[in-house]
């Protein structure tokens, strides 16, 4: 589900993905967005606990080391952060979750939300009819 996030979050005209354009690929880093001009460095989760223990170390050293970095969840369900919250702050680390993330970027969560649960409810009722 994550890398199916990641290529809507493409759709918009202020991402950017090293990866798909120029095969570079950032350690860490999913997208590039530009946003009040400045680039912003985003890694993309699809909900906020979705990292282990271990992994919010890992994030913090991959992310603290770009500028205006971004540790990003697509899908706001409530869950609470696994990310580090003092960390984050420590390090400028902005924590942006569904509506937050995507008005970012100009797209709108609602409409995806709603596209994307009508996609898991037709799996589901291929799997479990």
């Amino acid at each position: 589900m994550g890398h199916k996030l990641e290529n809507i979050a493409q759709i918009s005209n202020k991402t950017f993905s090293p990866e798909k354009e120029l095969n570079i690929k950032l350690k860490g880093i999913d997208l590039i967005i530009y946003h009040e001009q400045k680039i912003k460095y985003v890694q993309l989760k699809t909900k906020k606990d979705t990292l282990t223990g271990s992994q919010s170390s890992r994030t913090i050293n991959e992310l603290k080391i770009h500028p205006y970095s971004i540790f990003a969840a697509a899908l706001d369900m409530g869950n609470s952060w696994t990310i580090n919250k003092n960390e984050c702050e420590k390090y400028a680390i902005q924590r942006l979750a569904g509506k937050s993330f995507w008005s970012l970027i100009d797209l709108e969560y609602n409409f995806i939300l709603s596209k994307f649960g009508e996609t898991i409810y037709r799996i589901d009722q291929k799997l479990f009819s």
